[in-house]
């Protein structure tokens, strides 16, 4: 790479940027882009819908990759919020450490490590814990053991699949009557409901076609979130 690059600051759009770089010439790019939360920032760059988002996500990865040497490593500082696959019940081993027990889970939960789901009006009791793989459970035991002085107990639950709900008619208490799934809400208050296999979900779907189903969480401003 030209000498000109090198310890250089450019503050402009990034895909005008990327686009001056030679293809193959960089180490490492680290990035930390909108997180599309609502927040802020002068324009509508992080309230976008989620298929803008997506594709924006895709476009500018597109054009990052081809920069990167044939070692080269690409590193995203994201959040956390679509559609876990894995759930379990969470509880605290000490009940003398509650406070401890749910600090961990609030602050670790915010830094993306893991999503916290809550029965309908139960607040931090029992809380239900969902993640991609069965890692960010162990990492999560451990840090609240290490970080804040708290034991975990898991309980794995049988569901595979979440939606967060929404559309005319949909209330929690009767849907769950109506097919084998389990409605809990978000951190915000929405309604995600859990389903034991992608055929429940389509069933449900099946009966209610005209209600949203997302794999990925609304946004909320961060005005509005709890």
């Amino acid at each position: 790479m030209s000498e000109a690059w090198i310890n250089q600051v450019f503050c402009e759009d990034a895909l005008t940027g990327l686009a001056r770089i030679p293809d193959g010439s960089i180490d490492l790019i680290l990035t930390d882009p909108p997180y599309n939360l609502g927040k802020d920032y002068g324009n509508d760059s992080d309230s976008q819908t989620v298929e803008e988002y997506l594709r924006w996500t895709e476009q500018w990865i597109d054009a990052a990759l081809p920069k990167l040497k044939p070692n080269g490593s690409l590193y995203i500082f994201l959040t956390w919020r679509f559609s876990p696959e894995i759930f379990t019940r969470a509880r605290a081993k000490d009940a003398l450490k509650r406070k401890q027990f749910e600090k961990g889970l609030e602050h670790l939960s915010q830094e993306g490590a893991i999503q916290i789901f809550h029965p309908r009006g139960g607040g931090m009791r029992d809380p239900i814990l969902g993640a991609v793989g069965a890692l960010q459970f162990e990492v999560l035991q451990y840090r609240l053991e290490h970080e804040y002085n708290a034991l975990l107990v898991l309980e794995r639950l049988p569901y595979q699949v979440a939606r967060w709900v929404s559309g005319d008619g949909f209330d929690p208490g009767k849907f769950e009557q109506e097919v084998d799934a389990l409605c809990v809400e978000d951190r915000d208050g929405n309604a995600i409901a859990l389903f034991k296999s992608e055929w429940n979900l389509n069933y449900a779907i099946g009966r209610h076609p005209a209600w949203t189903w997302s794999p990925v969480a609304p946004v909320v401003p961060l005005a509005k979130r709890k």
